[in-house]
This record gives structure tokens, sequence and C-alpha cells, in this order.
């Protein structure tokens, strides 16, 4: 999905196959493209957009030359964070202890629902600092640390997807610890473990 996004005679080709297997097809494109959809829902299947929470993908139309030192996130010597390594991955990590910042992934997760999505698929929670993390503070509660950053970004996401539809779903990769956890603040339960085969 880093080259060229499929066309619709593409996706009504994978709406056939999986349509009467499948109830939900994770759409992971670099935009959202509100014809998909449509196709997927042709067919019954229902639609996710894609997005890797508190990052965007370099060397595409998410990231602008502007856009890391807006809002990425850099280390002491002001070198710019990349997952899934550093200094080149192929995502930008944003600093999502920032209200402004965590906003651009709000307004992100809005619009797939506004173009006809029936949910988002947040990849890169298994990712997070845990509690023992040293970067950004080693406290969970603490609001300068990456996971309590996190948390609320998924609070933010969950709370401004169902205001726009409220039967739209957030689901995400996770594993056992996540899981365990189970819920987003306001006691939506979000989290979906799966395997990257089961959730592909």
């Amino acid at each position: 999905w880093t080259a060229q996004s499929y066309g619709e005679a593409e996706y009504a080709k994978i709406a056939e196959t999986l349509g009467g297997v499948y109830d939900w097809v994770i759409v992971r494109e670099i935009g959202t493209h509100a014809w998909i959809p449509p196709i997927l829902h042709e067919r019954g299947l229902k639609a996710m957009a894609y997005q890797y929470i508190g990052a965007l993908r370099r060397y595409s139309e998410q990231v602008a030359e502007e856009t890391p030192g807006a809002i990425g996130m850099t280390d002491g010597a002001g070198e710019q964070y990349t997952a899934p390594y550093t200094p080149d991955g192929p995502w930008l990590l944003a600093d999502i202890r920032r209200p402004e910042v965590r906003e651009v992934f709000v307004r992100n997760a809005v619009a797939a629902i506004e173009a006809g999505f029936d949910g988002v698929f947040l990849d890169g929670t298994i990712a997070w600092p845990d509690s023992t993390g040293r970067r950004g503070g080693s406290l969970p509660a603490a609001e300068h640390s990456l996971l309590w950053a996190h948390w609320a970004l998924l609070s933010e996401i969950v709370a401004a997807v169902h205001e726009a539809d409220p039967d739209a779903v957030v689901g995400c990769l996770g594993n056992d610890y996540y899981d365990a956890l189970g819920e987003a603040g306001d006691g939506s339960p979000v989290v979906t473990p799966a395997s990257p085969t089961a959730s592909g």
C-alpha cells in the first residue's frame, strides 16, 4: 500500500472475493477515499479505515516538508523519532503529548467516518512505551508520558468518531496486555486482540 492505490476494478474484485466470507475489510490506503466504502457495502461488507495511531506515513502526502518540525517528536539532540526504527523508519512519530497534535489524528479518524467508512482500525498500539519506559516519563498517569498521551488520544478518537456516527466502530491491533485493560476512558471497549494474519 505504499505504492499506487488500487483502483475501483481492483476493489470490486476484492469485494467479490471477500463478500459472504468476511464481515469487515480493513482498507489500508495512504488517503481516505470516499469511493471505496460503497464498493464494499454493495457486497455486504463493512469498511474500516486503517490508521497508525500517533504516526504519519513518511514519503507520502501525509507528511509535507514542514510536518516533522511542526508535530514530530524529537530527542534531546533534535533527532526525529520514526517507527519502527530511528532515524529512517517509514513512520513519523508525532508528539502526541501536545493537544493540538492529537487533534490532527482525531480529525483524520473523523474524516474516514465522514467519507463513509464504518469504522477506524488503529495500528501501533502494541508498540506504545509501557509504564517502565524512559521516554516521556515512567508513570502511566503522568501527563508528560507517552503512555498517558496514547490513552488520551485513543479516548479522544473514540469520542469524536462516536459523535460523528454513533454506530461507528473503533478497533485496535492489540495483545493480551491491552486486552486486559479493555476500555478507553469512556467505558467503550475498543481493543481487539489479533494477530497480524488475522487482522490483515
